[in-house]
């Protein structure tokens, strides 16, 4: 079994590699990922370059992060937002929220950021959450990364998060709203807390959201919060309350900057204090 992944993953690696040549000269663009990635699996430990910084993450053919990386290299995810984000956590030096943080990347270079910040991880599904534990483990920084089993909303209490992948993903797109027609592969019993009552002395520099749908009820929990710490933000806004989400960020004192070119179904944004 051992040999039969790594004779896997060197086929995968080398597939790697030749795309991005492809993908340099033309001949392969980034629409190609999605099928070569399914015909090349990787299963093992996978070293990244992101945001300024040298870590390791664990991929069994099931991360969407870590998949990026894998085929596009180098800041391969998102890096704008990568970048920034660990420009504000370098100059944090204090608490670092990560607030649906999927498998850990974002906590991972909030710490590696800054040797004097302390990162609190979000995730509330077990799979996903045992996989961020991993990552955290895997770059040495237990001691620094907290890890929290929940979900951040406006209410403390118990709610059902809807899975939108099979259990061949890790869980990106879950979420306490509902998407629409968007198939559904069931439900999971997860646990609530709105962080002003969770974290009531925290003092957050640095703040990023990504709870799919469900950011309004998120801020509403922890607006005492932001009004005493004003902290940077990184946030992913849903066009179903985009408006009613703005309106709160602008009332708490924030300006918006949008990353994305347009307006989409979702959009991220860089929310700064005034």
């Amino acid at each position: 079994m051992l040999s039969s992944i790594h004779e896997g993953n060197d086929r995968a690696l080398a597939r790697m590699k030749l795309f991005r040549q492809e993908l340099a000269t033309g001949v392969a663009s980034l629409d190609d990922i999605p099928t070569l990635k399914q015909a090349h699996p990787y299963r093992g430990i996978v070293p990244i370059r992101a945001g300024g910084h040298d870590i390791v993450m664990f991929h069994a053919h099931d991360d969407i992060v870590v998949w990026e990386y894998l085929w596009r290299g180098d800041d391969g995810y998102e890096p704008e937002m990568v970048h920034k984000w660990s420009d504000w956590c370098r100059n944090a030096e204090g608490e670092v929220w990560d607030i649906g943080a999927y498998s850990g990347l974002m906590s991972i270079l909030a710490a590696l950021s800054n040797p004097k910040n302390t990162v609190h991880l979000f995730e509330p599904l077990d799979r996903v959450i045992e996989r961020a534990n991993i990552n955290v483990k895997l770059n040495a920084l237990q001691a620094r990364i907290a890890r929290h089993a929940v979900a951040c909303s406006d209410v403390e209490g118990v709610a059902e998060i809807i899975l939108y992948r099979d259990a061949n993903f890790l869980g990106t797109g879950s979420s306490i709203e509902t998407k629409g027609n968007l198939k559904q592969f069931g439900t999971r019993t997860i646990r609530t807390v709105a962080l002003d009552s969770y974290l009531p002395k925290a003092t957050p520099r640095v703040v990023k959201v990504d709870v799919e749908g469900h950011e309004l009820s998120t801020l509403i929990g922890m607006q005492q919060i932001l009004r005493r710490t004003r902290p940077n933000m990184l946030i992913e806004i849903w066009s179903k309350r985009r408006s009613d989400v703005m309106t709160l960020l602008h009332d708490l004192g924030y300006r918006l900057e949008r990353v994305e070119d347009r307006d989409r179904a979702v959009n991220n944004y860089f929310a700064t204090p005034v």
